[in-house]
């Protein structure tokens, strides 16, 4: 018997598995595109995530710079609001600082005038400063007067914005409020190459704008609109135009991916150079003294009257508000408490002050205030202890 040979017509199994698998080429081929499609996915996806880190840098300057620009121009538009006519709109004008007055929060329950309602808020806060307790950047002390009538503090508080260094040659945005500390409000800003954090431009007698070059000018004169009201101080109420100008700086984890963006505005002091009392004529008359008497109705308290001012049932018709003061017998400046508007229909006005202590003494002081706004002198009650408990 004759064995058949695999090279006859008999099955081979390598040549079967010869054309069904592949050659190490192939193989080779295979691998390097797949290399290659893998290496591409990962540059894309390595490019996407990189190009997001540097978006969100970007994001985050503008961010920081539009919180910082809004918070400057939505105040510094507010100067001068709420003021009494004899305090100074532009305190201090600097290229690193800008100080002005502006009755900007009320603690007391109904005042029309001031910009915000901040129920709670601490008169450091919601008052003027007093005379002589803040020293402005250049030095000299600020205010030298009382700006509120009979030796009380004024309405308007002194709000000063400031760019400070703040280490390796980058600046801190900083806002304080009469002689409070500063809270810090944005880090990481730098100066726009040739230009100020502030700039100024003054209106002539002409009407016509231009750049105010002399940095700094402070209102020397303590009366605003006084015969001492000349040079600087002049220069101080001729502002028109403040201009902000800034550079927010944002670094990435890496530093190509460090971030610098400008921001510039022109913000135009609307109540600058408008005269106080214009509208109002003088400031109101009062003619009315306070009346005190504790009452034993819920709530317990002291009940504080007075009649219509003479200027709200005649003269010159322009009472807009009766403010209401109260001081401690052992205190020397007077709070207010409470504003109240007029009313045509009262013959009396009536208070309840329950945010009294028992075995203290208090004194109750009552002014008017026009549309100007300007404030009456202030009439004083007689003194009213309240029994212990």
């Amino acid at each position: 018997m004759r064995t058949r040979s695999g090279s006859g017509c008999g099955f081979s199994v390598g040549a079967a598995l010869g054309r069904a698998g592949i050659t190490v080429t192939e193989l080779l081929v295979v691998l390097m595109v797949g290399g290659i499609v893998i290496a591409s996915m990962l540059s894309f996806f390595i490019g996407q995530a990189k190009g997001s880190r540097v978006a969100g840098v970007r994001l985050e300057a503008v961010q920081r710079g539009r919180f910082g620009t809004e918070m400057l121009r939505r105040e510094t538009s507010l100067a001068g609001a709420g003021i009494p006519g004899a305090q100074p709109l532009v305190v201090f004008a600097g290229p690193d600082d800008f100080v002005f007055s502006a009755d900007l929060t009320s603690s007391t329950p109904g005042d029309r005038v001031a910009v915000y309602q901040v129920p709670g808020a601490p008169p450091t806060e919601t008052e003027g400063a007093d005379s002589g307790s803040i020293t402005l950047p250049s030095g000299p002390q600020y205010p030298l007067t009382w700006y509120g009538p009979s030796r009380t503090p004024g309405p308007a508080e002194t709000v000063r914005f400031s760019f400070v260094p703040d280490g390796d040659g980058e600046f801190a945005m900083v806002r304080a409020v009469n002689n409070l500390q500063p809270d810090t409000l944005l880090r990481g800003l730098k100066r726009i190459a040739g230009r100020d954090f502030f700039s100024y431009q003054v209106m002539d007698a002409e009407g016509q704008l231009s750049e105010l070059a002399d940095l700094p000018v402070w209102h020397e004169a303590p009366i605003h609109q006084s015969k001492a009201d000349t040079a600087g101080s002049a220069l101080a109420d001729s502002i028109k135009i403040v201009e902000i100008s800034f550079l927010v700086k944002v670094e990435g984890r890496r530093y190509d991916q460090t971030v610098e963006r400008s921001f510039t505005m022109a913000v135009a002091l609307n109540n600058a150079g408008l005269i106080q009392n214009a509208a109002c004529g003088d400031p109101p008359l009062l003619g009315s003294v306070p009346a005190v008497e504790l009452t034993s109705l819920d709530p317990f308290g002291v009940t504080i009257t007075w009649t219509p001012a003479i200027d709200e049932i005649g003269g010159e018709l322009d009472v807009r508000q009766y403010t209401l003061y109260r001081r401690e017998i052992s205190e020397t400046l007077a709070r207010p408490i409470a504003s109240i508007p007029p009313d045509p229909a009262l013959t009396t006005y009536t208070y309840v002050d329950t945010d009294v202590q028992a075995s203290a003494t208090y004194v109750y002081l009552l002014g008017a205030t026009d549309c100007t706004p300007s404030q009456s002198d202030l009439a004083q009650s007689s003194s009213l202890t309240v029994p212990d408990a």
